[in-house]
């Protein structure tokens, strides 16, 4: 007998053993996380203003949120020597608050306020700034800056707010009202002409009218994406920093995903509109669910990142049914459970603390 044969046999069928366990794991234990790479938030008066001044950048955006905060409105401007004294107040409730908006925001340095003139604009929502233009003008070539980069400003007081106060964390609450995804057609080319055009969007906007005249629509808008990873992968964020996990792959398209994540969001939250209004709650169909498990999918689950962390803004999202008020919110569901139960489905979620969040984002 052949003894190193025989030993070599061996050490084959058990390294064969345990590639097969390992992959049997895998495969087991495969999940789908669902992120968000792009996202926005704005009055959803400047629907037209914000797909202008982005060019693009979020006409692909696939998910939207339709909200409720409180309005504020602009009282009072003062210019004093080293900043713009902006007083507003909320509509609600009558109580006044004041912000500094101080004069090196706009280029980065120090300008004198005898070049600096203010106006409010679209009923106290916008502080408009002008920089006389031969001082702008000056200003601009001493910088090395772009002539194309206009001397005027506009800034919404919620963008002012969060502008302001950028070196604090704000907390604001946003009740939800619908939830909705945007998948490009022929009359809905972007998610801006859906916001715009579609049937029911348009009815929640005739209610905001007539019923919450002291709050602001607001459009909070995402772009859905998804890859994979093991159940022994200890974090994995909705984050454009963890990309290097595995693809999908071509067994899932983008409907599916954008299918699933509108899904599990109105499954979880429950906004009052997507109840109350007709076929506004989704199911997963059978073409979609075999894509799922073709890929060999166990699970899935959402990262919402509700810490907008150029201004230190936490977004709260509130309905009925839940309070989301986390910098970082995990939704998870077993995929025959999404499946055979719909909107009745399980959702887990975890939310990520704080301190947690703070070590991960850096």
């Amino acid at each position: 007998m052949d003894v190193t044969t025989g030993t070599s046999s061996a050490e084959n069928q058990s390294e064969e053993n345990l590639d097969m366990m390992k992959n049997m794991f895998e495969d087991f234990y495969k999940v789908m996380e669902i992120y968000f790479d792009k996202q926005i938030i704005f009055p959803y008066m400047f629907l037209n203003d914000i797909q202008e001044v982005y060019d693009g950048e979020y006409d692909e955006a696939n998910i939207y949120m339709l909200m409720l905060c409180d309005k504020l409105e602009i009282v009072e401007v003062v210019e004093e020597k080293l900043y713009i004294l902006v007083i507003y107040k909320n509509v609600a409730d009558g109580n006044k608050k004041e912000i500094k908006l101080y004069y090196n925001t706009f280029l980065g340095i120090d300008i004198s306020k005898e070049y600096v003139k203010t106006s409010v604009e679209k009923f106290g929502i916008i502080l408009k700034v002008e920089i006389e233009e031969n001082a702008f003008t000056c200003l601009k070539n001493m910088m090395g800056m772009p002539s194309a980069i206009s001397n005027v400003f506009r800034l919404n007081i919620y963008d002012l707010i969060s502008i302001c106060e950028r070196k604090k964390i704000t907390y604001d609450d946003y009740r939800v009202l619908y939830i909705g995804q945007s998948n490009p057609r022929s009359e809905y080319r972007t998610i801006f002409d859906r916001l715009r055009k579609h049937e029911k969007v348009t009815s929640i906007f005739s209610d905001y009218n007539l019923e919450y005249r002291d709050k602001e629509l607001i459009v909070f808008i995402l772009h859905a994406k998804s890859k994979l990873y093991n159940f022994a992968s200890l974090v994995c964020l909705g984050s454009s920093k963890w990309q290097e996990y595995d693809s999908v792959g071509d067994k899932i398209d983008d409907t599916a995903i954008i299918d699933v994540a509108e899904a599990m969001l109105i499954y979880h939250l429950k906004p009052q509109y997507n109840i109350k209004l007709k076929d506004s709650i989704p199911n997963i169909n059978m073409k979609i669910y075999n894509q799922l498990i073709s890929a060999g999918l166990k699970r899935i689950e959402i990262g919402i990142n509700l810490y907008m962390q150029t201004y230190k803004k936490r977004i709260n999202l509130l309905t009925e049914e839940q309070k989301i008020k986390t910098g970082f919110r995990i939704l998870k569901c077993d995929l025959t459970e999404l499946f055979q139960k719909k909107q009745e489905a399980e959702i887990v979620y975890e939310d990520l603390p704080d301190y947690m969040y703070d070590i991960i984002q850096g």
